[in-house]
């Protein structure tokens, strides 16, 4: 499996953006693709990847603004949680962002399934920083918008609640293998087991 992290936006607070694909086929999916298209682009054209699906692990425009460029330019169907049973909407988080959106061409829900010729992720539905939030998980890594190396993710924004967070972090990430690898929306990666015994916030 080939995974390509992507530093896009703002230098001082990046968000990554991640291209992950079959060695065998180079057919995969790109993850947040936060800002700066061209950069997307030229790195699928670098790795000889085509990308039939773009996910994004919830509805902040640093991690959707180059959807309507990169999914114009790939043609892959995108994906987002289906928050039609969410009671806070996320809709008002969208307002300001909609000539960057899109309606997702599939809507996920917890325990489905993203299947890319021999690659599968479960999709984990971690809500906290976002309502919308999720996780996917798969091949020993998960990529996640609640975790972060030392950190958790922000709940201090519209939509953001603690404890969900937190029941996220304890209830689908943590009862993930020790040596499973954290992608995460900011920052660089960790490991579940290195998150469990350093990161103050859940010990």
């Amino acid at each position: 499996m080939i995974i390509e992290t992507i530093a896009v936006g703002f230098p001082a607070f990046p968000t990554n953006c991640y291209i992950v694909s079959s060695e065998v086929t180079r057919r995969g999916m790109i993850i947040d693709p936060g800002a700066n298209p061209e950069v997307i682009m030229n790195t699928l054209k670098q790795l000889d990847i085509k990308a039939l699906l773009i996910v994004i692990t919830h509805r902040h425009v640093d991690h959707f603004g180059a959807l309507r460029v990169v999914k114009t330019e790939t043609g892959a169907e995108f994906a987002a949680f289906d928050t039609t049973n969410i009671s806070w909407r996320t809709d008002a988080l969208l307002r300001p962002f909609l000539s960057f959106w899109l309606p997702p061409d599939r809507l996920l829900k917890d325990g489905d399934t993203i299947d890319i010729d021999e690659l599968h992720f479960s999709v984990l539905h971690t809500p906290g920083h976002s309502p919308d939030g999720i996780s996917l998980f798969g091949h020993g890594v998960v990529f996640t918008c609640v975790l972060r190396k030392g950190r958790i993710g922000k709940t201090d924004i519209p939509g953001g609640n603690y404890k969900q967070l937190m029941n996220s972090i304890n209830n689908k990430l943590l009862t993930l293998p020790d040596d499973t690898v954290v992608y995460p929306d900011h920052g660089s990666q960790t490991t579940i087991g290195q998150e469990r015994k350093n990161n103050l916030f859940i010990r």
